[in-house]
């Protein structure tokens, strides 16, 4: 859980030109839910909507791709929260950085 501090930082660090080195960067993707051993992971493109900024603020998402994976997915979009964001800037510099998120990505 992240704390307000650590949200604040977060928050003034989603600059329109932060976010755009972001499209299209390939992560690797799991759940906290897949109680598999070991659970799936799964390829994946970052997607930035809106960067300039609506009413609604920007939106990252990532693109999952079936192709990348034999457990079968379909492609869908899956929209980081302020804990997947704060994932990405802190593996920000990997090639391939791994995010975490709390959702079914199997589905």
């Amino acid at each position: 859980m992240m704390t307000s501090r650590a949200a604040d930082r977060l928050n003034r660090a989603l600059t329109p030109a932060e976010l755009g080195k972001l499209e299209g960067k390939k992560v690797l993707i799991k759940s906290s839910l897949d109680h598999r051993d070991p659970p799936a992971v799964y390829h994946g493109t970052i997607e930035v909507r809106d960067i300039m900024g609506d009413q609604d603020g920007p939106a990252v998402a990532i693109i999952l791709e079936p192709e990348s994976t034999v457990t079968p997915i379909r492609a869908h979009p899956v929209v980081l929260d302020t804990e997947g964001l704060a994932q990405l800037f802190a593996k920000k510099g990997e090639d391939l950085p791994e995010v975490t998120v709390h959702q079914r990505l199997d589905e």
